[in-house]
């Protein structure tokens, strides 16, 4: 990751299950390296995930950071959708 000469880390407090599941979601797009921008992800302490972004540029870094963060939160927001029909359907059901 030492290629890029501007970096950005973020890490995100989640519950250990969120965490793994954001973690499968957006891992292969964090595999891919387009215009020697490079990225990992890690989870630390099963709670903590980590994102790391490297670019030569900071138009480059900011559009990766951007996507990277609309994936993940677009993850969690179907996470919450899936969970809300869940309980309505469980709600429904015991009527």
């Amino acid at each position: 990751m030492g290629e890029g000469k501007l970096l950005v880390r973020i890490a995100m407090r989640l519950r250990s299950n969120l965490a793994k599941v954001v973690f499968s979601a957006v891992k292969p797009e964090v595999e891919t390296s387009l215009r020697n921008v490079r990225s990992a992800i890690r989870i630390l302490d099963s709670e903590v995930l980590e994102i790391t972004i490297s670019a030569p540029t900071l138009s480059l870094l900011r559009a990766s950071m951007n996507s990277l963060m609309r994936l993940t939160s677009t993850v969690l927001e179907v996470i919450d959708v899936i969970r809300e029909q869940q309980a309505n359907a469980n709600i429904y059901s015991s009527t």
